[in-house]
């Protein structure tokens, strides 16, 4: 009878130097016991997220590293690219998908001091995340709307091969109706939105998503979703 392996047996490289995404990637591929080592890339230093989707920068990611994870005795190399969108500003700042691709980039020191005002530091300090929120909230207003989505695209290139697979995850959500930030579990935009926990009645999870715990997180989340698909993939090799 053929034994189950009990140590890791494919190498893959994620591209990406987002600790947080990373850390949910991993707990996914631990979670499923999939036979998986997470490898690194040296530097993604020189990479431009130039395409206006989510599946473009994903696949700009993968083909970046592609030589790195030769060199590294990878056999997969898996990039991701998300972002969060809200309905009701669809088209600010020209962005269709707002802030869509730009979610971590679209808050310029300028429409810091903007929309932010006083609360605002100066010019040289650092745009964060709450600050990102905080300025959503701000443009939103009182707008009834408060829909929204976190999106996510992943890419998966089989080194010896360079043929890719895509798949995609989306997780819709409401974001908070007074200008609050809640949790520290998760980061970006997590604090101030409400995942929607029933699709079909539309039923808002009472905790934000960074009062989730990751393991709930990865149940439902974009990420999550995108990772099940991967996760399938591999299962059905």
């Amino acid at each position: 009878m053929p034994q189950t392996p009990t140590s890791p047996t494919l190498r893959l490289m994620i591209a990406s130097e987002n600790a947080h995404k990373l850390e949910e990637m991993q707990a996914y591929f631990t979670q499923e016991k999939l036979p998986i080592t997470v490898v690194l890339p040296q530097s993604l230093e020189g990479l431009e997220e130039t395409g206006d989707t989510f599946t473009a920068n994903a696949l700009l990611k993968v083909q970046f590293a592609h030589q790195q994870a030769k060199e590294a005795n990878c056999q997969w190399v898996l990039g991701d690219d998300s972002g969060f969108s809200v309905e009701a500003l669809a088209g600010q700042y020209g962005l269709p998908l707002f802030p869509g691709v730009q979610s971590n980039r679209w808050l310029t020191a300028q429409r810091r001091a903007n929309l932010l005002g006083d609360n605002a530091p100066n010019f040289e300090s650092p745009i964060t995340h709450p600050q990102r929120c905080m300025a959503v909230f701000s443009l939103l207003g009182d707008n009834p709307n408060r829909k929204g989505a976190y999106h996510c695209a992943m890419a998966l290139l089989e080194v010896s091969t360079g043929d890719v697979s895509s798949f995609e995850g989306l997780c819709p959500v409401s974001i908070a109706p007074t200008a609050e930030l809640l949790g520290t579990n998760g980061f970006g935009y997590d604090p101030m939105v409400y995942p929607v926990i029933n699709a079909v009645t539309g039923e808002l999870s009472d905790r934000t998503m960074a009062q989730w715990h990751m393991a709930e997180k990865n149940a439902i989340s974009h990420r999550g979703n995108a990772l099940a698909q991967v996760a399938t993939f591999f299962k059905l090799r």
